[in-house]
């Protein structure tokens, strides 16, 4: 008896673990989930004429990037360079992709057109099976530090960067490309994750996927952006669903999550403040996004982090 007390006390600890393990990471409790089934929507009424009047300007591009600094080209593809070493950073080379489209219609340089496509390929051929783009490289000690792994972020505008090359070539194989990445933003796989549901059913995009779950904030909205662009050539149904999930869980969120107590700063995400430019950065987006979507919450984030940043 005493031997068939202590194996159902083994049993159920065993249990636990197993299931603490589970619930801190969404990679092991629910592989096959789709995540949008019962995830919060926000509802947009007039969401089709703000497609037609994104087409009318002709696709611009939430913020334009321009080339990162840091970017080294080598036989025209775009490289990162760390430790005097060339890596492929697959969100480099995409919004390298995005800024020879915006570059290439400003200016209609052949050679902007040759690099993009040239680029387009590479990231093409650096997807996996199962249309994840790979980072070979760590970043932080408490963040992805062990390679290989996936971003959310990147996985977005990667989309966004194959949307850019049926836009310019009118390849349909682009879309078809772009259509199996943005599978990656419902259901995450054996292997990677980078999409998951909170308790209370609000849906997360996420840069760096870890247990801590610090939810990025520049990183969900610029792959938002990604799925909008897909879902304004295709209106597709799962991008719609992705769009409106993702712009819920921002509009519940960015006036409380990513501020401090005492509104002095924004954190962002969970792993600490940022700098003056990284700040900067997110009220032009809400800016964007308020502008493209009319979306109140938008405004109103916009506003405050405007003014935090001119008025601390």
């Amino acid at each position: 008896m005493r031997n068939f007390i202590l194996l159902v006390l083994l049993s159920f600890i065993l249990f636990s673990c197993i299931k603490e393990s589970a619930d801190s990471n969404p990679l092991q409790s629910e592989i096959s989930r789709n995540y949008l089934n019962d995830a919060l929507k926000l509802n947009i009424s007039n969401i089709d004429s703000l497609v037609n009047a994104y087409k009318e300007k002709d696709y611009p591009f939430v913020i334009y990037n321009g080339v990162p600094v840091e970017t080294v080209f080598a036989d025209s593809i775009a490289f990162l360079s760390r430790n005097d070493t060339l890596v492929f950073h697959p969100l480099l080379t995409a919004i390298c992709v995005i800024t020879l489209y915006t570059r290439y219609h400003e200016d209609g340089d052949e050679n902007d057109r040759k690099v993009l496509l040239k680029n387009l390929q590479y990231l093409e051929e650096n997807l996996t099976e199962e249309f994840y783009c790979e980072y070979n490289f760590p970043i932080w000690e408490t963040h992805c530090a062990n390679a290989p792994w996936i971003s959310g972020l990147a996985q977005g505008e990667i989309c966004t960067a194959f949307c850019r090359g049926y836009l310019l070539t009118g390849d349909e194989r682009y879309l078809e490309i772009a259509k199996k990445i943005l599978r990656t933003l419902i259901t995450n796989s054996e292997e990677y994750w980078c999409v998951y549901t909170d308790p209370n059913n609000y849906y997360w995009i996420e840069e760096y996927p870890n247990p801590d779950k610090c939810h990025v904030l520049n990183g969900m909205m610029f792959a938002l952006w990604g799925v909008w662009e897909y879902y304004t050539i295709t209106e597709d149904n799962d991008a719609k669903d992705i769009l409106l999930a993702g712009l819920r869980s921002i509009a519940d969120h960015c006036c409380t999550f990513w501020i401090d107590d005492n509104l002095r700063y924004s954190k962002y995400c969970k792993h600490g403040e940022a700098s003056a430019a990284y700040h900067r950065l997110h009220f032009k987006l809400f800016k964007a996004f308020y502008d493209q979507f009319k979306i109140p919450e938008f405004n109103t984030a916009y506003e405050l982090y405007y003014n935090m940043y001119y008025h601390p």
